[in-house]
């Protein structure tokens, strides 16, 4: 793992892999008691859009390298062995099984820059995005993770990024209503939000089903 490599992990995912998780967010900022110190309010604040940290106790930040150098000691050098072995996104496709329960945690607006790349590469249009679809925190496997969800008809999600397919109970269909007397049925809601993106194909409003 290269330094632009190790960049683009996300912090806050990282900080919670490690059993560190933030006492609250405003935002795209989530603040933490510092790790690198002890203190009993959190004046450690991670920016989730810039993939940045800053620890207002010492008056310092940076990238994940920094902070993982800080965190355990260790030059750069080191830090990127560390941070390639303990980056979740290798193993997160294998989380998730029929057995296991996702726990959502938080719904919001989608603001974290890693999901709004996610549908970039997807070629998704973020305003159209936001319409539908919300960035949804949840833990599987005792362990913290955010996506891109797509709520269904009984208010479970459909979730999605880049290392993550899955959803959460109860398991349904999508109905989106618009008086129309034509109705589009999609596969998945990324089919869904791909279509409105072929031009030549829309045509006006419609009905759509989105079966996942």
């Amino acid at each position: 793992m290269n330094c632009n490599e190790a960049k683009k992990i996300d912090i806050i995912s990282f900080l919670a892999k490690n059993g560190i998780n933030p006492d609250y967010n405003q935002g795209v900022n989530y603040w933490y008691k510092s790790p690198l110190r002890n203190e009993n309010n959190p004046s450690f604040k991670v920016n989730s859009y810039k993939n940045l940290w800053f620890d207002f106790g010492i008056g310092d930040g940076g990238d994940i390298i920094k902070l993982t150098s800080l965190l355990f000691k260790v030059d750069s050098s080191n830090a990127l062995k560390i941070l390639s072995v303990n980056h979740y996104s290798s193993h997160q496709k294998d989380l998730y099984n029929g057995d296991s329960k996702v726990l959502i945690t938080n719904v919001k607006e989608i603001s974290n820059i890693q999901l709004i790349n996610y549908l970039k590469s997807r070629k998704l249009n973020l305003k159209l995005a936001k319409e539908y679809c919300k960035e949804v925190s949840f833990i599987l496997n005792d362990k913290n993770f955010y996506s891109i969800g797509f709520q269904n008809d009984s208010k479970g999600y459909e979730l999605r990024c880049k290392y993550f397919k899955g959803s959460s109970s109860p398991k349904d269909v999508t109905l989106i209503r618009n008086n129309s007397e034509k109705l589009l049925l999609f596969e998945g809601f990324i089919d869904f939000l791909s279509w409105f993106s072929c031009k030549q194909f829309f045509t006006g409003n419609h009905d759509y089903l989105i079966l996942t």
